[in-house]
């Protein structure tokens, strides 16, 4: 895993949450409801995940996952979340590689678990944006593991995205872009993590 890359990211994301925070308080919102519930779906991108029992880096494809949430507006203009999310992704090849992992092998699934912070400002009175600082737990189940006592995998989860939702009576739409990351995680038998990776998905709110 790049380190660099994921402090960096890391440092972005939370400086993009500061602004925010900073920014919202000065703005105006229509009447807003104490919670928001949220459902979704998306892509991630391809990426890496590093595997330490082969000290390499496995290439991974587009996969989908699923989310649900809940926001608490904590103050007007800002509000504290909760998620839970299922992800399936595909390995593909090791890096520098072009042998590619055969199916028996490479499966990955799993869930996580977390917390958020969201500032909400709203451009007018039917378009907002909510940026999102994300940590959780992850648990995940490698296929390229073979062994069953060692195919799950904990980790910390860490992410950050930006969505951009449409008020539209008592349903709202939004698409929301991001990155997904774990920079520690693993077992008694290896280590698994993975520097940021983008997603893309979209949902509604009630």
């Amino acid at each position: 895993m790049s380190r660099p890359m994921f402090f960096s990211s890391l440092a972005v994301t939370a400086a993009l949450l500061l602004l925010a925070s900073s920014a919202v308080m000065a703005q105006d919102k229509p009447a807003y409801k104490p919670f928001d519930f949220g459902l979704s779906a998306g892509m991630i991108m391809p990426g890496g995940i590093y595997i330490g029992i082969a000290d390499e880096q496995v290439v991974t494809s587009a996969s989908p996952f699923f989310k649900a949430h809940v926001d608490a507006y904590i103050v007007e203009k800002l509000a504290m979340g909760l998620y839970v999310s299922y992800l399936k992704l595909s390995l593909d090849h090791w890096k520098g590689s072009t042998a590619v992992i055969p199916d028996a092998y490479n499966g990955v699934t799993g869930f996580e678990i977390g917390c958020a912070i969201k500032p909400c400002f709203w451009l007018n009175d039917q378009v907002a944006l909510k940026p999102a600082l994300e940590i959780g737990y992850r648990r995940m189940s490698l296929d390229y593991i073979a062994d069953d006592e060692n195919a799950s995998v904990n980790g910390m989860a860490l992410g950050g995205n930006l969505a951009l939702k449409f008020k539209a009576g008592a349903v709202s739409p939004f698409v929301d872009g991001g990155i997904i990351s774990q920079p520690v995680g693993g077992n008694d038998y290896t280590s698994v993590s993975f520097a940021p990776i983008f997603a893309l998905s979209g949902g509604i709110e009630f």
